[in-house]
């Protein structure tokens, strides 16, 4: 809890405090928030971000904080662009920085997290959610309802299940790069404060390998409205539509028992690739590779799939009806489970 960090560590247990620290120091901190159109110094938003204050506490500062909304694009009206501005977020939500190896030889070391936690009041929460005799104590000051209106100091508290992921090793480059695109896209005034890995010797793949066991893979939903993607990523790029992905796109492997596809490959139980391409939709580059990425396990699946998400939506784009496939949305993981 709070009093415990502050116990324990020389630092300040307050996150924007700590990063102002941080930054004080000469490290470089690179901020992205959403930029909530609808909030100004007087009305907190729609959506309560507190964007207005943090904007206001690292005014001034060593820190870089950038403020993005959801952009649209050329083919959008007037109208339709501040709706995006208002109504839309890129959902983004990760943490990257250089940290001690973790098996104490002195060396430095990638880690990232990444999952579904907002760095706002009210998260912090632990397996038993209390909902009321923890006001006054770990939750007093900082807690989230938005299912009742009662107040902060008698509850109850909206308890919170979410989850985070740590990531070392390579993988945490595939999230420095996503941070990077997007920081140099909405903030291109500030591309000199991403810091060059390949100069404090992190920018190298291999020499970033360790021995976690675990293998990880990004997967994206994002488009070049607010995201700058890097060369690499263009010059595979691909226009393949989906609903063209059926069963002629999957052929042996090299290796006894593997699969592959034309943009996954499973050589061996050690080792998994992906080819990254990029879609396009309405002149705008696309990375679909989350929706890929579900699909290819859907049908490597032979015993059971388990789906928790917070929105499940599948489409009628293939539907015999032919006055119903007229749509948009082209999301095949619902036609896959059938």
């Amino acid at each position: 809890d709070l009093k415990e960090a502050e116990r324990l560590s020389s630092y300040p247990a307050k996150l924007g405090d700590l990063l102002l620290k941080k930054s004080e120091e000469g490290v470089v901190v690179n901020l992205m928030q959403w930029d909530d159109y609808s909030s100004n110094f007087a009305f907190p938003g729609m959506m309560g971000t507190y964007d207005e204050k943090t904007r206001e506490f690292f005014q001034g500062t060593n820190v870089n904080s950038m403020f993005m909304s959801m952009e649209g694009g050329d083919v959008n009206t007037i109208f339709e662009g501040q709706n995006k501005k208002m109504a839309f977020t890129h959902h983004q939500k990760f943490i990257m920085m250089d940290t001690p190896k973790k098996n104490g030889d002195g060396g430095k070391e990638l880690l990232a997290f990444v999952g579904g936690i907002d760095l706002t009041e009210g998260r912090w929460d632990n397996r038993k959610h209390p909902l009321f005799r923890t006001l006054q104590m770990n939750h007093k000051g900082d807690t989230y309802g938005k299912c009742f209106r009662v107040s902060k100091e008698n509850g109850p508290r909206q308890p919170w299940h979410d989850i985070h992921s740590s990531v070392r090793g390579p993988e945490a480059l595939d999230l420095i790069q996503a941070f990077s695109e997007r920081w140099t896209k909405q903030a291109p005034q500030l591309v000199g404060e991403l810091v060059n890995l390949h100069r404090i010797g992190l920018g190298d793949a291999t020499t970033l390998e360790n021995d976690g066991g675990w293998y990880t893979q990004l997967s994206r939903s994002i488009d070049s409205r607010v995201n700058a993607f890097d060369v690499s990523v263009k010059q595979s790029f691909q226009n393949i539509k989906i609903d063209q992905m059926g069963a002629f796109g999957w052929t042996s492997a090299s290796d006894k028992k593997a699969e592959k596809s034309r943009r996954f490959v499973t050589n061996s139980n050690s080792l998994l690739s992906y080819n990254r391409c990029l879609d396009q939709k309405k002149g705008r580059l696309v990375d679909t590779s989350i929706h890929m990425t579900n699909i290819h396990h859907i049908r490597r699946a032979k015993h059971f799939i388990y789906i928790e998400s917070q929105y499940f939506m599948g489409s009628s784009f293939m539907w015999s009806n032919s006055s119903e496939r007229d749509v948009k949305c082209h999301n095949m993981v619902a036609a896959e489970l059938t």
